[in-house]
């Protein structure tokens, strides 16, 4: 089975935990990149949430389903559309 994951690292100037809670808060940084509505919740395991983008340009749903307290979050994206890819099946 072939798997594709997608890793990206960012330097900033706040600590682990600064940065933990403010990726924990998935409202807190998407909104107003797209004029989105969020659905639903991204603070504890097996929270899910919805974003609508750009009217149907962007809609996705995931799930959170690792917390490593200060070090890492991993959510599981468990439906999408997304009009702008040329694969719809991605």
């Amino acid at each position: 089975m072939i798997t594709n994951n997608y890793t990206s690292t960012l330097v900033v100037e706040q600590t682990p935990h600064q940065v933990f809670e403010a990726l924990k808060n998935v409202r807190g940084w998407w909104s107003g990149l797209f004029s989105e509505k969020i659905e639903g919740g991204s603070e504890k395991i097996g929270d899910e949430f919805t974003i609508f983008a750009g009217g149907d340009v962007h809609y996705t749903k995931q799930k959170l389903v690792e917390l490593v307290p200060d070090q890492k979050i991993v959510w599981v994206v468990t439906d999408s559309k997304l009009t702008f890819v040329p694969d719809q099946t991605e």
